[in-house]
């Protein structure tokens, strides 16, 4: 990818993560298949397999902070029909005690995921970062609202933000 799927500005490489040069964008991508082959000489979750994974991390200046954040991952995939009558985007909002980009890394990379994830098989790259927040609790009521504002946005949200009520609504045919 060499383009900003948001902006369409050009993409900065750093080794594995690129970034959009315009500042204003904040658009990040993990290059997962250098990564992936890095980590499969070890078994997932090991001491080792967390010992390399850090050392990508580090090796990128990313700084764990120990706030919780919520972060917003675009998603490819054909949307369904609100959003695409909306003009919205299909993303995945989560909440974490990591920093955002580990988290992305980890969701790409099916560490810490369900099989199934929509990340794993569909992230295309991280969008949104809250600011740093205090407490699970904060972070548990940030992601349900940024989930519920996306959501009457016209955005085809997933993630655990949305109410029943809601997800129906996402999932409704027209």
């Amino acid at each position: 990818m060499k383009h900003c799927p948001i902006c369409q500005s050009l993409l900065e490489k750093n080794e594995f993560l690129s970034s959009c040069l315009r500042k204003t964008c904040l658009f990040y991508f993990w290059d997962t298949q250098p990564i992936s082959e890095i980590l499969s000489r070890f078994y997932s979750g090991s001491k080792k397999w967390k010992r390399n994974f850090n050392k990508i991390i580090e090796k990128h200046g990313i700084k764990e902070d120990g706030n919780n954040y919520v972060y917003t991952i675009l998603l490819d995939n054909k949307v369904k029909p609100r959003t695409q009558e909306m003009k919205g985007k299909k993303v995945y909002i989560g909440q974490t005690g990591r920093h955002p980009l580990v988290r992305f890394l980890q969701h790409k990379l099916g560490y810490k995921s369900t099989p199934r994830s929509n990340v794993t098989r569909l992230g295309v790259g991280l969008i949104e970062i809250s600011d740093p927040l205090s407490s699970s609790n904060e972070g548990i009521a940030e992601e349900k609202r940024y989930s519920e504002f996306r959501h009457t946005m016209g955005w085809e949200v997933y993630g655990d933000g949305l109410s029943q009520e809601l997800q129906k609504e996402r999932d409704k045919v027209f």
